[in-house]
């Protein structure tokens, strides 16, 4: 227990939680800010916290930084805030070969050719509580742990589109979900922290709570709207529509073509 306590803290005391001012945009951007914190030493684990599923709103200019020693983690910190400028070439169009082997018009070139794009950044890097441990073994915060929990397609219209043209098969349920993350946190139960699993079950005391409460507010309303009961029933309900007027429009033309033809039938016999 004692190990792997100062496992953990050793792992701690490794990592660093960086703010990016202004926030890094382009692959380009987050790239030199991997490349200014590989100079205080060798980075074990560079990640942005715009995917932590812990946060409602993802933050896109925080990063959490591992170092392979704890020494370039103090460095680091010590020598915080660091500022540094990245600069963009303009990209040089091309000139096609009959083009290139006449004379250029200097006037035109000095016209066409463009100021770099020079652009400040300001790094801090502070001290984190980040545990690795809780991350790794949460099935809220990493979906590679613990079981597979898809969406289930009635509530995904990608998975209720794929699960009609995908033949049932031992890797049909992996082809069709492609919003695994979404598994947990239904939308529809989303409501006063309402929280409810794949299988349509609220988690914990208070989220039942709040469930019901949401139930019941939706009974007041007497009619919950259609696309509350799942995007494929949806749609299966407006192409049966469709279907029900192209029958009816059938059967109007066919009365109005028989009417017609008894009219023709009665002046042929005057």
């Amino acid at each position: 227990m004692e190990t792997s306590a100062a496992a953990a803290r050793a792992l701690t005391a490794r990592t660093v939680h960086i703010k990016l001012y202004p926030t890094p945009r382009s692959f380009a951007e987050r790239r030199e800010v991997l490349r200014v914190l590989e100079r205080f030493g060798e980075v074990s684990m560079f990640r942005s916290l715009k995917y932590n599923r812990r946060h409602q709103n993802p933050v896109h200019n925080a990063f959490i930084t591992l170092f392979a020693s704890e020494f370039s983690a103090k460095e680091l910190i010590n020598a915080s805030p660091l500022r540094y400028h990245l600069v963009l070439e303009p990209s040089t169009p091309q000139l096609p070969p009959s083009s290139s082997s006449k004379d250029p018009d200097p006037q035109s070139a000095s016209e066409e050719q463009q100021e770099p794009h020079i652009t400040a950044f300001s790094l801090n890097a502070s001290p984190t509580t980040f545990d690795h441990n809780a991350y790794l073994t949460s099935g809220s915060q990493n979906p590679l742990h613990g079981p597979f929990r898809p969406l289930p397609p009635r509530l995904s219209y990608v998975g209720s589109s794929l699960e009609r043209i995908i033949p049932n098969s031992l890797w049909s349920k992996g082809l069709i979900d492609w919003e695994t993350d979404k598994g947990e946190d239904v939308a529809d139960g989303r409501a006063d922290g309402v929280r409810v699993s794949t299988a349509g079950k609220a988690t914990g005391q208070r989220n039942l709570a709040g469930l019901v409460a949401w139930e019941r507010g939706k009974l007041k309303d007497q009619k919950r709207p259609d696309v509350m009961f799942g995007l494929r029933e949806l749609v299966e309900q407006r192409e049966m529509v469709k279907r029900q007027k192209k029958q009816e429009a059938a059967v109007g033309m066919g009365e109005e073509t028989r009417v017609s033809n008894e009219a023709g039938s009665r002046d042929l016999t005057w």
